[in-house]
């Protein structure tokens, strides 16, 4: 007698379906909204970062864009990236 794997499976699903409606069911009573209490301590967490994260930048002047220096030029990337793709295609080409 072996073990139908997908049965399993599908049964384990079923019972912890099963098992977690009840309990919120069960929970519901206690509470005031059906809501996970996981589900509303995240939702609390997030509005609290949203909060704290616009509220810098809103208090904060506006920055001049054009006064940061990027700390690379266009020509150096450019140059860089060229000299990658070639040592590439020295490693991809068939020599003889």
């Amino acid at each position: 007698m072996g073990l139908h794997l997908p049965s399993a499976l599908v049964g384990s699903a079923f019972a912890g379906c099963g098992f977690l409606l009840i309990h919120r069911e069960l929970s519901h009573r206690h509470r005031l909204t059906t809501k996970w209490e996981l589900q509303e301590y995240a939702e609390r967490q997030w509005k609290e970062w949203r909060k704290s994260a616009v509220d810098p930048i809103s208090d904060s002047a506006p920055q001049n864009v054009s006064s940061i220096d990027p700390p690379v030029t266009l020509a150096s990337i450019t140059s860089t990236w060229n000299k990658g793709i070639a040592r590439l295609r020295d490693l991809t080409s068939e020599k003889k």
